[in-house]
């Protein structure tokens, strides 16, 4: 059972999914196979986003669970994304972006997967972005 289906967070099974793959394959697909990427700007300022946006989701979530979550907190969670999120995946798409000019020395194998991730990275990723917006419009929290 998952934690959506559990009730414990909101999110849906795909809107998880993506978030999880992108991860998994920026780590393990791009910056694993051409380590050269990870000493980009945008390598740092990925993992900002990525550990910002966890620190503010599970301390949420913890708080949630226990019945107390400080208001500011509840804003951070339906509003942060307005900047992590596209500091992120701009972050990730650069960190792909460098790596397909690797792998255009390399043979086809090597390409298409980024090729792939390359293309499909701005609708998927949109749609989180756009799930977040509708979830942060249902719950009510404002940016103001």
């Amino acid at each position: 059972m998952t934690d959506f289906q559990a009730g414990i967070v909101r999110a849906p099974v795909i809107t998880t999914f993506l978030q999880v793959w992108s991860r998994l394959f920026i780590v393990w697909g791009i910056v694993d196979m051409y380590p050269h990427v990870a000493q980009s700007p945008t390598y740092s300022s990925m993992l900002v986003a990525y550990g910002c946006s966890e620190v503010i989701r599970y301390l949420y979530f913890a708080l949630s669970l226990s019945g107390y979550v400080l208001g500011v907190l509840n804003w951070l969670r339906y509003n942060a994304f307005f900047i992590l999120y596209p500091m992120g995946i701009s972050s990730e798409y650069w960190q792909m972006w460098k790596a397909y000019r690797s792998a255009q020395k390399l043979d086809w194998q090597y390409q298409f997967p980024v090729i792939f991730h390359l293309l499909v990275w701005p609708p998927s990723e949109s749609f989180v972005v756009f799930f977040s917006e509708y979830q942060r419009l249902i719950s009510k929290v404002l940016i103001f």
